[in-house]
């Protein structure tokens, strides 16, 4: 783990590298797994399509590791951040 990218309602999202490889980056989204709540059924689906949708357009997903209670969703790793550009976006 690297750098906390940010905080949601289901989970935080990290910057992170491979072991032995710091140069290649990704972002880790890490979500505990309950699956007494609704929380389960939304993670699910949210993996589902994230594995479904391919496009360079939107995130590349590469794998969900499952261990200890917590789903670790490993995904590419934006340049930017989207909020940061709209915001600095000045309507015409």
């Amino acid at each position: 783990i690297e750098r906390t990218i940010g905080n949601g309602r289901f989970g935080t999202v990290f910057q992170v590298h491979l072991v032995g490889s710091p140069k290649e980056k990704f972002a880790a989204k890490v979500v505990k797994i309950d699956k007494k709540n609704k929380r389960h059924q939304h993670l699910a689906r949210e993996i589902y399509f994230l594995k479904e949708i391919k496009s360079d357009h939107v995130i590349k997903y590469y794998e969900t590791i499952i261990d200890d209670g917590f789903a670790y969703i490993i995904l590419e790793l934006a340049e930017f951040d989207l909020f940061d550009v709209f915001n600095s976006t000045s309507p015409n």
